[in-house]
């Protein structure tokens, strides 16, 4: 199942993050939505993991993390992480894409766009 899949690269880029840091840490909980969990569809992919400490200190103050917000405006900019792996990627190189909100609905399918993310430096 992709979910278990996903979960599992979580864990483990979580467990070499950990050592590379001179800590072991641990995902104490594991989140997805259940459309992704149940069938792997893409317009639900999303998932979560909450972090126990370790040594008294939280992973994010070891090698940084990145906020979520919920209940703001939607008009903003966006940045996507990832690491693609759908041809002509590979999946072993970090992307960003920066955009600004292209549509706004209820709908759970992502917005159509043309642009082309760029790499990250």
């Amino acid at each position: 199942m992709r979910a278990a899949a996903t979960i599992m690269n979580l864990i483990v880029l979580t467990a070499v993050l950990s050592c590379l840091n001179s800590g072991v840490y641990v995902a104490s909980n594991l989140f997805t939505s259940s459309a992704w969990g149940n069938s792997g569809d893409f317009s639900y992919d999303v998932g979560a993991a909450v972090v126990s400490p370790s040594g008294g200190t939280a992973l994010t103050d070891r090698v940084g993390g990145r906020g979520i917000s919920f209940n703001y405006n939607r008009s903003q900019n966006y940045v996507s992480y990832g690491y693609p792996a759908a041809p002509p990627f590979t999946g072993e190189r970090l992307w960003t894409c920066n955009s600004p909100l292209q549509t706004s609905g209820n709908s759970a399918s992502p917005a159509r766009t043309h642009s082309v993310p760029r790499s990250a430096a």
